[in-house]
Parts: structure tokens; sequence; C-alpha cells
């Protein structure tokens, strides 16, 4: 690589984007996972306010 060459034979199959993507899916997961669990630590909200509001949050998520 002295040359400034680089030699794509030498990287792990898969790719750099799959990767990217699943860390994304994985981070997205949690976020919505932790939001659940703090809307139901709230005694005042209902079921139907929780289902609203996650699906607001997902909304905002896929943005």
């Amino acid at each position: 690589m002295a040359d400034g060459n680089f030699n794509t034979k030498i990287l792990p199959p898969g790719g750099f984007a799959s990767g990217l993507r699943t860390g994304e899916a994985r981070m997205k997961q949690r976020a919505q996972k932790s939001f659940h669990e703090v809307l139901c630590n709230c005694p005042q909200l209902t079921a139907a306010e929780i289902e609203t509001l996650e699906r607001r949050f997902n909304e905002l998520l896929a943005l």
C-alpha cells in the first residue's frame, strides 16, 4: 500500500455498508425498547396513549 493503491481482496467479506445497517438496526431496536420501558413507568398514561406515543416515536426514527 505504499504506492497508494488499496487491495480490496484483503477486506473481510460482507462489506462495510452492511455492518453500518446492522448497527443502525440494533440502535433503533434499543431506542424503541428503552422508550417503551420509560412510557410503561408513567402511571398516568393509558395503554392507548402509550401506543400512540410509540407509533409517533417510530415515525420519527424512520425519518
